[in-house]
């Protein structure tokens, strides 16, 4: 009798065990629904502390943690992003897509490249028809340099999803820049920047395109039009000094220096030390007749430690000093 009696008991115990799973799983899902609910307001701080009260609930509900990842996104707490995705992949679903994917992210976004790998080598095993896989994969490897990965990683997103990762455009519009350099074949790279031009919003994005085709319109020859995508990317931004440099440098090649003169004290106005364009606006000036200012401005050139002619500079700003001063000492004994 006794041992019917345990028995017993033990049945009633282990039911209630199960209805208490049971509720708590309930709980769980309940909370973790109104996570979801918050998080697609815009309500970043309460989805997230639904998802925790989910994990508290039932601390192998894989929604909950994955959710509450997610909303720490949003919020830019990185220990809470890590610890939700690697507690699903450690502990309760190692092939659960999303952790994996939200992992590799995470890892990508720490620099920390091998882990990011990893992740999202799984990821993509789970589901290689999944767009958002293959574009963190070509941000992993444009970020390692390992340039024809990436570009082979972004064309597959751009396949499966040609709107959902814009700076892919521009990062394979880079790529194609740089690979096209030896060989002045820019096709591709003018491809892909138009492109993001086309749909894309972000303004620095913007600016280094425009830049980017300025230069390679002038390798090309079409001086013009090199300008006219400078002349967009001073506009887009107009604190940056470069691309007054490079417009410089196209009015200097073809010898309208009265244009070149105004887009190199463009520069300076921008970058007061930039050392080339104060080399350059001390020939020009010297060659003119304007020896003082070309001797301020070799002066200056001296002085920018970053600037390959700086020991040119140095002497000729010496040898135009010493001049200057014979003519004042001439001028002076008459």
């Amino acid at each position: 009798m006794r041992i019917k009696g345990i028995a017993s008991t033990c049945a009633v115990l282990s039911f209630a065990l199960l209805l208490m799973a049971g509720q708590a799983f309930a709980d769980a899902k309940s909370l973790t629904n109104e996570g979801n609910a918050l998080l697609k307001k815009g309500d970043y701080k309460g989805a997230l502390a639904k998802f925790q009260a989910a994990t508290t609930e039932d601390g192998e509900h894989v929604d909950a943690w994955i959710g509450g990842a997610k909303a720490a996104e949003k919020l830019e707490d990185w220990a809470t992003v890590k610890k939700n995705y690697l507690t699903v992949i450690e502990f309760l679903d190692k092939d659960n897509f999303d952790a994996r994917l939200g992992a590799g992210d995470y890892f990508l976004r720490a620099k920390k490249y091998a882990d990011a790998q990893t992740h999202l080598t799984a990821a993509v095993k789970l589901q290689p028809g999944n767009a958002a896989v293959h574009y963190a994969l070509g941000d992993l490897y444009y970020k390692t340099k390992k340039t024809t990965k990436a570009k082979t990683e972004y064309k597959k997103g751009l396949t499966l999803a040609p709107d959902a990762h814009l700076i892919s455009l521009y990062r394979l519009g880079r790529i194609e820049y740089d690979d096209g350099k030896a060989s002045k074949k820019f096709d591709e790279a003018i491809k892909y920047y138009e492109q993001y031009i086309e749909k894309g919003k972000d303004k620095s994005t913007l600016f280094s395109i425009q830049t980017d085709l300025g230069l390679i319109y002038q390798q090309l020859g079409k001086n013009q039009l090199a300008l006219s995508h400078l002349g967009k990317a001073k506009s887009l931004k107009p604190g940056d000094y470069r691309p007054y440099f490079y417009s410089a440098e196209i009015y200097r090649s073809q010898k309208q220096m009265k244009e070149a003169e105004a887009e190199y004290l463009g520069v300076l106005e921008r970058n007061q030390k930039h050392g080339s364009s104060h080399y350059q606006l001390a020939i020009y000036y010297q060659q003119s007749y304007q020896d003082a200012k070309a001797l301020e401005h070799y002066q200056a050139a001296a002085k920018d430690t970053k600037f390959k002619g700086r020991k040119a500079a140095g002497e000729q700003a010496a040898a135009l000093d010493k001049y200057l001063k014979e003519v004042e000492k001439a001028e002076a004994a008459r």
